[in-house]
């Protein structure tokens, strides 16, 4: 994929990259981490409401981001809990490796982080860091199936163990929802 971005890329705009402004375009505001496992605390929009304008928005959506419809990467409330059991294990270590590159990719120039990104071969020719949120959910999703076996392991050979894990993925979930929600105000 990257090799075919290039060699097209040498015949138009994008030739030699783009600078940071235009690919810093599309990154997601910190505060609508929210849309991770909030279904649309910003606002939603239905792409037939939106008139065709460059930026894609029809007034419900109340995000500082772009449009709704690339910054909305819901994953549901159920997993948060799933994923907090998961990020404990050996098996967990490569997709928390992934999640933690695309939550910086996906945040664009809100982290100082995404300079460095760009300096990779290729990534200066892009802009949409919101688009990572595909690695996002790819791992989030991962983690939280890696979360639902140690559960079930749990399950069947010490079920008392079970009230212990409830209390210390719901203390994280709580965790979780404030630091969230302290980001959001600002």
């Amino acid at each position: 994929q990257l090799l075919a971005s290039y060699e097209l890329s040498t015949f138009g705009i994008r030739d030699g990259g783009v600078n940071d402004a235009f690919a810093a375009v599309g990154g997601l505001p910190p505060e609508e981490l929210l849309n991770g496992f909030f279904h649309s605390p910003f606002g939603y929009e239905r792409a037939a409401d939106i008139p065709i304008t460059y930026h894609h928005r029809a007034g419900l959506y109340l995000g500082r981001g772009i449009s709704y419809l690339e910054n909305a990467f819901y994953v549901g409330v159920l997993t948060l809990p799933l994923l907090l059991l998961g990020v404990t294990t050996r098996r967990a270590h490569g997709w928390l490796v992934l999640c933690f590159i695309g939550f910086i990719v996906m945040l664009g120039a809100s982290t100082p982080f995404y300079g460095l990104f760009r300096m990779l071969p290729g990534m200066d020719f892009f802009r949409f860091p919101v688009r990572a949120s595909l690695w996002v959910v790819l791992a989030m999703s991962q983690l939280a199936a890696i979360g639902m076996d140690r559960l079930t392991d749990t399950i069947h050979t010490n079920p008392a163990r079970v009230v212990v894990l409830a209390r210390r993925v719901l203390l994280g979930v709580m965790l979780c929802v404030i630091s969230m929600t302290l980001l959001a105000l600002g």
